[in-house]
């Protein structure tokens, strides 16, 4: 298809926005863009551009704009849309596929999926199937970034970064709409004409702005500026002159690509100190099974005791502060089970039950049991004077089956209502979480049907098992969700709602998950030694003001290895470590600022350093292990940090 620049169009029913329908000087407009000329020797060029999903921010002028832009450029193009029609995108590539075996048979895709997914659905693995698939459609991949509704600058930070810890691949690029529009209204200033760039609803104006954005992406800078547009027979968009300068240095001055190297370095929310580890006895607090922390008045003296369960082991333990200004800094006070667990509860615990939480269920002042059994039912066990249990009680559904969900990974009690009746988070190894009531009928209480957490019309899913409690992050009266993932990353989900409905903004990091190396089988994060300890994986996540400032702070539980050195190197083994170390910490950091082109290089030089590293420190043993982490909260979050 070629365009070309269209003819002033002069018509009563000519319209657009009102603050752009004013009459323009295209003598002023070529004197500021430079005069416009008919092509001169150089052929146009064809493009075969894709508009792969539903574009949730179409004013209904985009195709015809960026046509006008194309037709600035001198190209041909030639576009196909195929719309989701609210299938998910992945289903939509993979049918593509299937009925597209020609590789390469589109030069571009231009990929629109939902505004929130990639936040609200952190399936790693599942983007980067989809890209890669699309690698085989189009050299060429420019990935939207719709706006949405109240966007805030933490949750945009956080699907640039999402997206920037991928591999992605050379022709992957994004448009970053939300800052393209925040930048142009920045610049205006006050100008009438900016009035109708609104984060509320897609206008033509803001299809004028992605198609000037997604054209510079392919084409560089535009030789001009169309701004006068024919959409249809009666209509045509008009652009004021003197917003033609603006636009222009937005579009010069737009950084469109993704963090990373030195953005990424940041593993933390700024509210959050770096984590320190629990001590107890002058040894950092650990559970060889992976470690899920919890809090309970145990001695009943009005202070929290700490609460250490191991996953799949039935242990739990009970850890007092002996200086209450030292919070790092641990006594044990009981280790269980002990000889009072009854019968059906130890061969429950002998089946690889997982206790889950202390919590005075009936508020009889007795700690009561949550657990969960390997086989996916959740079982109260209810305590009794001098530290004895009833028998395991099977959770109950309001429609009488057993409550059970499958692949149980984690079940915290709280309240999310303030209707004085418990509510239970739940999450899967999926990375799904569930919440369901109490609710009364014929004078027993039972379990509603867990239902799942939903955000902006998409189902809630993390990477993988899922562990979620209930707390107030930012103190304003309403219960969040944080949520750890198999990744090691944790989560605040932030309740928008009220006291009788909770609702649920999209999720941002309060810890980012660590990379993997993959040789090692440890955790690290960007700017650490290779073997310095740090937050590892299945992250539990607990939540209690443990420094009297009256801030919540962040205590996580993860499944580790460490490293253990069981001999001492000579000094020439030290030396040839150290030398090697400083080499992997260069070759890191070249990584992390190279090129595309370049990265497959750099790892596989990193992979040889690495096999030589280990080579060089054979008196190096790993162990599985589940510290115990305290990261202690610095400020109050607020959601637009």
């Amino acid at each position: 298809m070629t365009c070309q620049p269209v003819p002033f169009f002069r018509s009563s029913r000519a319209i657009l926005w009102p603050a752009l329908l004013v009459t323009l000087s295209l003598a002023l407009g070529r004197a500021a863009f430079g005069e416009e000329k008919a092509p001169e020797a150089a052929p146009p060029q064809g493009l075969r551009i894709l508009f792969l999903g539903d574009n949730p921010w179409n004013g209904g002028t985009l195709r015809r704009v960026f046509e006008a832009f194309a037709a600035t450029y001198r190209r041909n193009i030639e576009i196909t849309e195929i719309p989701a029609k609210d299938r998910p995108l992945g289903e939509v590539i993979a049918g593509l596929i299937e009925s597209t075996p020609e590789k390469g048979r589109f030069d571009v895709v231009v990929a629109f999926d939902h505004p929130l997914r990639q936040v609200v659905q952190r399936d790693r693995a599942e983007l980067i199937t989809e890209i890669d698939t699309l690698e085989g459609l189009a050299p060429r991949i420019v990935w939207i970034l719709s706006p949405y509704r109240k966007p805030t600058l933490r949750v945009e930070t956080e699907r640039q970064k999402i997206l920037g810890r991928l591999p992605l691949p050379q022709g992957f690029s994004t448009l970053p709409l939300i800052r393209l529009f925040h930048q142009t209204r920045k610049l205006a200033g006050g100008a009438a004409w900016v009035n109708d760039l609104s984060l509320d609803r897609p206008t033509s104006f803001s299809d004028y702005l992605t198609a000037a954005l997604l054209a510079q992406v392919l084409w560089g800078p535009a030789p001009q500026f169309p701004n006068d547009i024919r959409i249809s027979d009666t209509a045509s968009l008009r652009i004021p002159e003197e917003a033609l300068p603006v636009l222009a240095k937005v579009l010069a001055t737009l950084e469109i690509t993704l963090p990373k190297g030195p953005a990424l370095a940041n593993a933390f929310a700024p509210e959050l100190s770096p984590p320190q580890r629990f001590v107890g006895n002058g040894l950092p607090l650990t559970l060889t099974s992976g470690v899920i922390p919890g809090f309970f008045d145990w001695n009943a003296d009005g202070r929290l005791e700490l609460v250490l369960c191991g996953r799949e082991t039935g242990q739990w333990e009970i850890w007092t502060w002996p200086t209450p200004d030292k919070p790092l800094s641990l006594a044990q006070a009981a280790r269980f089970p002990a000889e009072t667990v009854n019968p059906d509860l130890a061969a429950m615990i002998k089946a690889g039950a997982t206790v889950f939480q202390l919590v005075d269920f009936d508020y009889d002042r007795h700690p009561d049991l949550l657990i969960g059994t390997n086989e996916g039912k959740l079982a109260l066990c209810r305590g009794q004077a001098g530290m004895v249990f009833g028998r395991p009680e099977v959770c109950m559904l309001e429609d009488g089956k057993p409550f059970q969900v499958p692949y149980l990974h984690r079940a915290f009690l709280g309240e999310l209502t303030k209707d004085g009746v418990w509510d239970l988070v739940l999450g899967d190894g999926a990375g799904q979480v569930f919440l369901t009531s109490l609710v009364e009928q014929g004078g027993r209480f039972l379990w509603g049907q867990p239902r799942p957490v939903t955000i902006e019309g998409l189902t809630l899913q993390v990477d993988g098992e899922a562990s979620p409690v209930i707390a107030d992050w930012d103190l304003d009266g309403l219960p969040d969700l944080i949520v750890g993932c198999r990744n090691g990353g944790v989560l605040w989900i932030r309740n928008v709602g009220s006291n009788e409905q909770p609702a649920w903004a999209p999720p941002v990091s309060l810890v980012w998950p660590p990379e993997e190396e993959e040789t090692l089988l440890i955790p690290y994060r960007n700017g650490m030694e290779l073997w310095t300890p740090t937050p590892g994986w299945s992250t539990q996540p607990s939540v209690a003001d443990l420094d009297g400032d009256h801030l919540p702070d962040l205590i996580i539980g993860d499944s580790n290895c460490r490293v253990v050195k069981y001999r001492d190197f000579t000094a020439e083994e030290q030396k040839e470590v150290d030398a090697l170390l400083k080499k992997r910490r260069e070759i890191v950091e070249k990584l992390s600022q190279s090129p595309p082109e370049e990265i497959a290089r750099q790892k596989a030089a990193l992979w040889e350093i690495t096999l030589e590293l280990i080579q060089k420190s054979t008196d190096r043993r790993y162990e599985r292990c589940g510290w115990v982490w305290y990261l202690r909260r610095q400020s109050l979050a607020t959601p637009d940090e």
